[in-house]
Formats: structure tokens, sequence, C-alpha cells
């Protein structure tokens, strides 16, 4: 073989070296290219990593706070149908006390209303022609006696009721 071709093959050769120095670069550059964006996908999916963690954290203090809230917002409705309870109790028995005293002074005046015309301050004579000196018999003042009493006494429980004691 002559020295021609060895050098002919030589330059073929060092071409072929040549281009695939060249495509051993170019693919050098692209593989650095991917590299570098996969270095920059990391850095983002790490970044989002940490903004995701910070979010969890607090949609999760958020959601204690809501939680805690609704125990106060729960609590605060318990106490105020409680007290609505004992508002409506309260207004219930009022109106029982009012009913009752009503009764009373009813039955007051109508004791009254029945006692002075018998009884009257004039020294007049009473249904059985004896006359009366405005004494009122003895059964009769005990239970006027006991009516005024559970009227004042109603008066003293609606008072008290109405006070709160």
């Amino acid at each position: 073989q002559s020295l021609a071709e060895r050098e002919g093959r030589r330059e073929d050769q060092a071409r072929e070296l040549s281009r695939r120095q060249e495509q051993l670069a170019e693919d050098q550059a692209a593989l650095a290219a991917e590299r570098e964006a996969v270095s920059r996908e990391r850095t983002e999916r790490g970044q989002r990593e940490t903004e995701m963690s910070q979010l969890c954290a607090s949609l999760e203090r958020k959601q204690g706070e809501l939680d805690r809230r609704e125990k106060e917002v729960s609590a605060m409705r318990k106490e105020w149908d409680q007290k609505m309870q004992g508002l409506e109790s309260a207004q219930a028995s009022l109106a029982e006390l009012q009913r009752q005293l009503k009764q009373e002074l009813n039955k007051t005046v109508d004791t009254k209303n029945e006692l002075l015309p018998v009884f009257g301050l004039n020294g007049e004579s009473d249904q059985d022609g004896k006359p009366n000196n405005g004494e009122i018999p003895k059964p009769l003042q005990k239970q006027a006696r006991e009516s005024v009493k559970r009227f004042q006494k109603l008066c003293r429980d609606a008072r008290r009721r109405a006070i709160g004691n």
C-alpha cells in the first residue's frame, strides 16, 4: 500500500475523527442544555414544594382557627338558647303570677263589695234586722285577712321574679 493511500486513509480518518468530535461537542452542548433545564426544573419544583408546604401549614392554621371559632359560636348559641329558655320561663311565670294576682284582686274586690252593703259603717241593720255596729264577723275577717295575705305574697313573689331574686 502506498503512502498516498495511507495518507488518504489517515485524512479520511482525521475527517471522520473531526466530524465525530464536532458531533460529540454538539451532543455535549445539547446535554449541558438539558442538564441546565433539568436543574432549573428541579429548582422550580423545590420552590413549588416549599410554597405548597407553606400553603398547607397556613390552611391547617386556618382550619384550626375555624374549628375554634365554630366551638365558640356553638357555645354562644347554647348559652343564648339557655338564656332564651330562662326568659320564656320567667315570662310564663310572670303571666301566671299576673293571672293569680288578678284572681286575688277580684276575690278581694268581691269580698269588699259583698261586705260593704251588709256591714255598713253607719249603724244600719243587717238582713236579720239586728243592728250593725260596723264590725265584720270573725270568719269573714279571717277570710279577708287570708285573701289580703295571699295578695301581698303574690305581689312579693312577682316583685322578686321581676327583679331576678
